[in-house]
This record gives structure tokens, sequence and C-alpha cells, in this order.
């Protein structure tokens, strides 16, 4: 029986029927991995992106900025200062006068003319990170509450009066784009009441704030990374796939 031509045709064609569904095989299980490979990565990717770029971007657009515009009647002048533009009138933020519990609500504050960082009074706690923080002060004069402090992370050596965060030598920053990040705040509340036991000071309330010029460039910069981000996730060339493994000569040719 296994003499029969017919026998002998089916033997000799038995190794490319199984060469044909290894490489199928081959083929389906390299896009099942593919697919799985690109889904958490596309879940990993997009997590990152939106927690890094796009929550800060959509966080601070949708709180209140300071200065607000007034209406003309000069309701709510309960600021230091005022300035009269056109029909309406633009109060800055004075860190000598408000409170912290007046600006709870604040993404990016603008500060009035005078108002600086005290490096005097920097202090950094250490969890890994360095949590950097340096009160922002209006002149000279000690403040019944150091309520707005500039903040960054690993911007300083934890030693008195270094602080080398956000647009700290910048003459002409006088903003500040609020924290937006909860998983920071704490450590950078323990960093500002190391600075209350170091320089007794007080900080009833604190808010913290990066430093800058122009906090809406940077707003707009969040999105433009998020977005940019993007864009490289899809339009990176998909890479060729590797050839499937070929079937040994010997088994194709039926040896």
């Amino acid at each position: 029986m296994d003499g029969h031509p017919y026998c002998q045709q089916l033997r000799s064609l038995t190794p490319f029927a199984f060469c044909n569904m290894q490489l199928m095989m081959d083929k389906y299980t390299f896009a099942a991995l593919a697919l799985g490979l690109a889904t958490i990565s596309a879940a990993v990717l997009g997590d990152m992106n939106y927690w890094y770029n796009m929550q800060p971007y959509y966080d601070i657009e949708n709180i209140n900025t300071y200065p607000a515009v007034l209406d003309s009647d000069g309701a709510k002048r309960s600021w230091q200062d005022t300035i009269l533009v056109g029909h309406a009138t633009i109060r800055e933020v004075n860190p000598a006068r408000e409170k912290g519990q007046q600006l709870m609500d604040a993404g990016r504050v603008y500060f009035e003319d005078g108002t600086g960082l005290d490096t005097s009074k920097a202090m950094a706690f250490r969890n890994l990170d360095r949590y950097c923080v340096a009160p922002i002060v209006f002149g000279q004069e000690p403040l019944a509450s150091y309520d707005f402090w500039a903040v960054g992370v690993n911007c300083c050596s934890g030693t008195t009066a270094d602080f080398r965060c956000g647009e700290f030598n910048n003459p002409k920053a006088r903003s500040g784009l609020r924290l937006m990040r909860e998983d920071q705040r704490p450590f950078f509340r323990l960093a500002v009441q190391q600075a209350e036991a170091a320089y007794n000071i007080k900080a009833n309330h604190p808010l913290f704030f990066y430093w800058m010029q122009d906090p809406v460039a940077e707003v707009l910069k969040y999105r433009s990374d998020g977005f940019k981000l993007l864009d490289v996730v899809l339009l990176v060339p998909d890479d060729e796939h590797p050839n499937p493994r070929l079937c040994d000569d010997t088994a194709v040719a039926g040896g």
C-alpha cells in the first residue's frame, strides 16, 4: 500500500503543507503580538501624554486668571493696584496684601510690579527628588503670612538661599502658573513647613506657582506638546514586518 503512487505523492506534499501552515501561524502570531503591543503602548503613551500635557492645560484653562477684568464702575476694588484700560479696570496681585484664601481658584497670576522671589528663605524637601520652594514677596518688608510660593523640582541644592527654579534669574518675570500636580503638592507643603520652622515665618494658606514671565505661552506649550506627541505617535512609519521563519530546505524538498 505504501508503494502506491498516490501515497508517495501525498508523502512528498506533506512538508509543503506543514511549511505553509507554519508560515501562516507565524504571521498570525506576529500580528497578534504586534496588535497587543500597539494597544498597550497606545494606552501607556496616551495616559502619560494626558497626565503631563493635556490635563495641566485643561485644568489651568478651567480656573481663574488674576488680575481679573472688573467693570468700569470699580466694583470689587479690594486690590492694592489698579490700572485703567479702556472701560475696564485691571487689578494686579500684591503678595503683601492678598491672602491665599482669596486666590484659591487662581491658575495664572500676574503680580504687581515690585514683586519678586525671596531666595534667602528658600527651602527644599527631599523624597527621592528635591522639592524646592521660595516665597513670592513684595519689596523687602516681612509678610504676616507667606501665602505665595515659587516651586520646582531638583532645581536647588537644599541649602539656604539656593533656588534656581523657573525663571528665577529673569528680571522681567513676575507671574506665576499654578502647580496642578496633586502628587507633588504634599511634598511642596512639607518644604514650606520646614521653611516656617527654619525662618520663623507663617504660611497660613500657601499656594504654589511656577515662576515665569509669560504663563500664557507656557499653558499653550502644554497643549502644543500634547499634540506634538500625538502627531509623532500617529506619523511614525511602521517598520517592515520581519520575514517569517523559512522552512528548512530539506523539509521543503521532502528529504
